[in-house]
């Protein structure tokens, strides 16, 4: 009898929570109560040491705020375990609770899940990773977790992965779409899918996951292949590609539409057709300072691009403005691309001063910044991958900016193996190791009956100048990095968010597939 504890509580104030999700601070306050009341009843205490001793009480209290951090996890309790002693017990003495909350999360995620009819179409559920619950406290947590083969150890080229599912309202999986990150907001515009008829403008919150589509006092047309970029909280829409419902036929834009985020409003500013980009989609956009540059694409007549035109952002949008060709020596040497992606090597510091300018970086400070002054000689904007006329790319590029005339360069005396040609993929800078990030793609020249899409992932460390593949790893079993392409990716907070695209199944769901880039050793980091 030593070994049961009684079942207390039967006829206790607390409220039934059978099958209901709990709220934590009223459970804990509800859970102490009863704590503290058991405590200062004498019957109560009898029948306690009866079955178990005086210093299994107090083991009982210390481990009483690891009880409350199975609370936290949110998920259906069952009323057995309204008693905090027997609960705490079980929890000493053997797993119940663990295998009962690890079902009950993977059924909550199996879920969750659910919800997305396109994954469920395209992916098995047993592919996809079981959330495990770590009972250890926080003085063991670390080495424990040193233990587990699957977190990547020192010198080693290993990504922690993850999928996350927002649970509440959530936009349809889509491919060439557009992503922006504005501090803790992600912005996600339009895209085309099956079901997709009118463009549409979503709004992510990464601290707490709460999609939230922007109502539009106007609605402009639907696109994808098109690209955006937000500045002086307003987002600038520029080019793609739209079809037309009433006769199915394709329309290719080059107009700017710009949408202010306090108004909820969009409108067009007029520009002079001279030196004004033609049209096109799938090309590159990016935000140089109060400047968005754009180079390459594909156009109306399926004619791949090579040209780069800039636009002052500090414009007076309401009168008559016009686009201006980037000087460039050597203009032949500017590669043909489209699908190809590109990411911003300059520190913020020259962005944001105000003598900044496309053609003349301002100095940096050299006593502050003596590692990005050794680094001076590789900012410029870096183009990795795209379709090319003759077949696809893996080379790197360099637009280097900051001098008049900008030029082009061919990045060829790069340390280790280069990833495979690709277009349609993702990449990324990430400041804090100081290397770019490339995942996924697709790849025309793989054998018939593979998948065209890719799942790698490799980084650019732009110190060394040397490509390394990256293996993202996680403790399921079953655990797999999806094929995809023309998906979209930001970094915030030392992850990779990864949303949306398609294989050559189907699209992929409507998850979040998370890399987290703190796992990463820079062996050439030196303490």
């Amino acid at each position: 009898m030593k070994n049961k504890l009684p079942i207390l509580l039967r006829n206790s104030s607390m409220p039934n929570i059978k099958n209901k999700r709990i709220n934590f601070n009223e459970f804990k306050s509800k859970i102490t109560q009863e704590f503290n009341n058991y405590n200062s009843n004498s019957n109560n205490n009898n029948k306690i040491n009866n079955f178990i001793t005086k210093d299994e009480i107090k083991n009982i209290k210390k481990n009483f705020k690891r009880f409350h951090s199975l609370i936290k996890i949110n998920i259906p309790y069952d009323q057995n375990y309204q008693n905090p002693f027997q609960s705490l017990r079980i929890l000493k003495k053997n797993n119940f609770i663990f295998d009962d909350i690890k079902k009950s999360t993977e059924n909550y995620q199996i879920n969750l899940f659910k919800n997305s009819i396109k994954f469920i179409e395209t992916q098995t559920l047993k592919k996809m990773p079981k959330i495990k619950i770590s009972l250890i406290n926080s003085k063991t947590k670390k080495k424990k977790l040193e233990n587990k083969n699957f977190f990547p150890q020192k010198k080693s080229n290993n990504f922690f992965g993850y999928y996350f599912y927002c649970n509440k309202n959530f936009p349809e999986t889509r491919e060439q779409f557009s992503l922006n990150l504005v501090q803790k907001n992600l912005f996600l515009l339009g895209g085309i899918s099956s079901k997709i008829s009118n463009f549409q403008l979503w709004k992510l919150n990464l601290l707490n996951f709460n999609w939230e589509k922007i109502k539009q006092n106007k609605i402009i047309s639907n696109r994808f292949g098109h690209s955006s970029i937000i500045f002086n909280n307003k987002i600038f829409v520029f080019g793609g590609k739209s079809k037309t419902i009433s006769n199915f036929k394709y329309e290719i834009f080059n107009g700017l539409d710009i949408f202010d985020l306090n108004e909820k409003n969009w409108f067009s500013p007029i520009f002079t057709m001279k030196n004004s980009p033609n049209l096109r989609r799938n090309h590159i956009c990016v935000l140089i300072g109060n400047f968005m540059l754009i180079h390459g694409g594909i156009n109306e007549n399926n004619e791949i691009l090579n040209d780069v035109f800039i636009l002052n952002l500090n414009m007076n949008f309401f009168s008559i403005e016009k686009w201006l060709k980037l000087n460039i020596k050597n203009k032949f040497f500017s590669p043909f691309l489209y699908g190809h992606c590109a990411s911003l090597f300059v520190p913020q510091e020259i962005l944001e001063n105000n003598k900044f300018n496309v053609y003349n970086f301002p100095e940096i400070n050299k006593n502050n910044n003596k590692n990005k002054k050794s680094n001076e000689k590789k900012f410029g904007l870096y183009v990795f991958g795209g379709k090319m006329k003759n077949g696809i790319s893996n080379k790197m590029f360099v637009l280097k900016i900051g001098k008049n005339p900008c030029e082009w360069i061919e990045i060829n005396d790069f340390k280790g193996k280069s990833p495979c040609e690709r277009y349609f993929h993702s990449m990324n800078y990430y400041e804090k190791e100081n290397f770019l990030i490339i995942h996924g793609g697709r790849n025309d020249n793989i054998k018939t009956g593979e998948n065209y899409a890719l799942n790698d992932t490799f980084i650019f460390d732009l110190d060394l100048f040397e490509y390394k593949k990256i293996n993202v790893l996680n403790d399921d079993k079953n655990f797999v990095v999806f094929n995809r392409c023309c998906h979209s990716s930001v970094i915030f907070n030392n992850k990779l968010f990864i949303f949306g695209g398609l294989n050559n199944e189907n699209y992929v769901g409507s998850s979040f597939f998370i890399i987290n880039l703190e796992y990463v050793n820079n062996e050439n980091n030196k303490k």
